[in-house]
C-alpha cells in the first residue's frame, strides 16, 4: 500500500518523497486484468472495505513480471487502469519508506 501513497502523493504534489535509490523503483508497465474487488477474489468472508486488486506488467530490479498490485479504492486502481488505455510510457512508484 506504500507503493500507492507514494505515487498519488507525487501525483498530487502533497509531502516531499524520498529521493528513490534503485532497489526502491518499480516500472509498472501496464494493466493485464481487474480492477478486481478484494471480495471477488479472497476466499474469505468479504473484508468490508473497497480494496481492489490490478494485476500488472512490472519491472522491479531489472526483471518484468505480472504481478497483483493493491490500491486502497476502486478510484485509486480505475486511475491507473485508465492511464494505460491511453498511455504506454511506464508509472514509476517507490516503496521502501
Amino acid at each position: 500500500m506504500t507503493l500507492m501513497i507514494n505515487w498519488l502523493k507525487k501525483l498530487l504534489g502533497k509531502g516531499s518523497p524520498k529521493k528513490p535509490t534503485v532497489e526502491d523503483k518499480i516500472l509498472i508497465w501496464g494493466v493485464v486484468d481487474g480492477p478486481y474487488f478484494a471480495y471477488e477474489v479472497c476466499q474469505k468472508e468479504p473484508l468490508g472495505d473497497d480494496s481492489c486488486l490490478l494485476v500488472c506488467k512490472v519491472e522491479e530490479n531489472g526483471k518484468i513480471l505480472d504481478s497483483e498490485v493493491w490500491f486502497d479504492c476502486f478510484d485509486s486502481a480505475y486511475e491507473v487502469k485508465k492511464y494505460f488505455d491511453t498511455n504506454i510510457e511506464p508509472l514509476e512508484i517507490t516503496h521502501g519508506g
